[in-house]
């Protein structure tokens, strides 16, 4: 009996399901180039809860993990046995590691095996009002950021040296502060609103405070939320004491953790906003994202221009829908925490470093600094969920997100390739394994040329083995990995420096299987994940292994 018919004569046995016969490959494919001598399976995990024995052998409990990378230009045919399984599933994941599609081969898919929950309470708990499979209240796109062409005040500045005209426009003098029941008019970029023009809001100021480092905090809700009643005083008076009361105050613990969001920044002739500026927080109504900051509003708009160019709010401002009170899946806080530090980066990596607005990072790096700062801000019973494990990793899992090329789909992607889903769960593994000294050498970086390459020099910085085996070892959470899992695996809790990251345990995911057809070709930095469920003792496959692709094997 050859390898492939052992393992679905093992697998008719056991009952499952067959989902399908298709592959990627839609028309027959040569064969694969004979194997290397010596090629096969590694040991990809070690020490506590490891469960491989070695290239062949399980040891009947603990995490097996495998893998074999093919870093060649041709396919290669792997074989794999591996012994002592007794009734488990053998999980497997495609990582592709280069930058062009590799075209997948065809491939048997069934169903998972059910997750061996301990207890009902492992299953995540879905906030009040929502149902935790099914309907998890409105999702809509998170946080995005604008355009680069309305990104940077200073672009083009770089290099220039300061008018007399703008040396005086340098800043301009911080306006008189406003107080409560004051009216004002924002400007809300049309991108944040889903619409092709900005969105003006006749806004009041209906809280204020001062923060410990000194800085003004106001907030302002527009006339429609005001109209709706759907903000009320008790949100708002919570909102404004969480901000910035006691020493779990969400602004100190984002200031501390990601920087101030505005200060001194070197004379270069940016016409922009006094270094002690105060924060204004405005709460729209109907926004089409659960928060956002505007660049070009630290610039200040020059009387003597067109008007079609004068379109700052002249405000350190930071945008955030008012549904973050009320949508089961927002969170006020969390919303804040992330826009802040949005400001805090740019501040930080761009103005104070005196570069252009082509130095700075990428969007899914931009992106996944404010994710990797809520994950790390999280408390329990000051933030109402943590948005990372009950939410985004919860959506990648499930919607099956896993061929997607984190480096190229847009922000506000509307279908499985979901930017916040991966990048929450590549912050979430990062965070967990590589801990708070990687996020602080990541406050330092700058973008250019290449962020995916500076988040690679960065984890070596820190001590680990780069990008590559990272995102091979990050594939392997769609295993459901266990919170307890070997070193270098899954999503453990860990206390570092005064924060304490959550376990993201596998159980909490039981419910969300695997993709049921094969795609044509496996995206760069993309996963593909199949299984051979209830192996008795023996698994014995050849697979193929496609140009600059890994294979994980996974034994749980």
């Amino acid at each position: 009996m050859s390898p492939t018919m052992r393992v679905l004569a093992l697998l008719s046995a056991a009952g499952l399901i067959l989902l399908s016969g298709c592959g990627g490959d839609s028309e027959p494919a040569a064969p694969p180039e004979p194997p290397p001598a010596g090629a096969q399976l590694e040991v990809d995990c070690s020490g506590p809860r490891c469960g491989a024995i070695d290239a062949h052998r399980y040891a009947g409990s603990g995490v097996g993990i495998w893998q074999y990378t093919n870093t060649g230009d041709e396919r290669v045919a792997l074989p794999i046995r591996l012994a002592g399984l007794a009734g488990k599933d053998v999980q497997l994941i495609y990582t592709n590691h280069g930058d062009t599609p590799q075209r997948l081969p065809a491939l048997e898919l069934y169903l998972r095996s059910p997750y061996p929950l301990a207890t009902p309470a492992a299953r995540l708990a879905a906030p009040a009002g929502t149902d935790a499979a099914n309907a998890e209240g409105p999702r809509r796109p998170r946080r995005p950021d604008l355009p680069p062409i309305q990104a940077d005040p200073r672009q083009g500045l770089k290099h220039s040296k300061p008018s007399p005209a703008s040396r005086i426009m340098a800043p301009r003098p911080a306006a008189p502060a406003p107080r409560l029941g004051d009216v004002r008019t924002w400007r809300v970029s049309g991108y944040g609103m889903g619409t092709d023009e900005d969105a003006i809001r006749r806004s009041t100021l209906v809280r204020q405070d001062v923060a410990r480092d000194g800085r003004s905090i106001h907030v302002w809700v527009d006339e429609q939320t005001q109209a709706a009643g759907s903000v009320t005083d008790a949100m708002l008076d919570g909102f404004i004491r969480d901000l910035v009361q006691g020493e779990t105050a969400v602004y100190d613990r984002t200031v501390a953790l990601s920087g101030p969001p505005w200060g001194p920044y070197p004379d270069v002739g940016l016409p922009a906003l006094a270094p002690d500026q105060d924060l204004h927080v405005a709460f729209i109504r109907d926004m089409m994202v659960a928060g956002m900051v505007q660049w070009n509003d630290v610039g200040l708009n020059d009387p003597s221009g067109p008007p079609e160019d004068n379109l700052s709010n002249e405000a350190l401002v930071l945008f955030i829908s008012d549904d973050n009170f009320y949508n089961p899946v927002l969170d006020e806080l969390a919303t804040f925490a992330h826009e802040l530090t949005h400001l805090a980066t740019r501040y930080r990596q761009v103005i104070v470093k005196d570069l252009g607005q082509e130095y700075f990072h990428q969007s899914w790096f931009v992106e996944l600094m404010a994710l990797m700062a809520e994950d790390a801000l999280y408390l329990p019973g000051l933030n109402r969920h943590h948005e990372s494990r009950d939410f985004f990793v919860r959506y990648w899992l499930r919607d099956q997100g896993f061929n997607c090329d984190i480096l190229s789909i847009p922000i506000l992607a509307m279908d499985r390739c979901d930017s916040y889903n991966i990048n929450s769960t590549l912050g979430a593994y990062l965070l967990r394994h590589y801990g708070m000294a990687l996020y602080r050498r990541l406050l330092d970086e700058t973008g250019a040329p290449d962020s995916w390459r500076i988040l690679d020099k960065a984890i070596r910085d820190v001590g680990g083995p780069g990008i590559q085996t990272t995102l091979r070892r990050i594939g392997t959470t769609i295993a459901l990995l266990p919170a307890a899992s070997p070193p270098n695996f899954g999503l453990g809790a860990r206390s570092d420096s005064g924060y304490e990251l959550v376990p993201m345990d596998g159980a909490l995911y039981a419910d969300y299987g695997l993709p049921a057809g094969v795609p044509m070709y496996l995206q760069p930095r993309g996963f593909f994940p199949f299984v051979r469920p209830a192996i008795r003792d023996m698994y014995e496959e050849t697979i193929t292994v496609p140009p600059r692709t890994s294979v994980s094997v996974v034994v749980r």
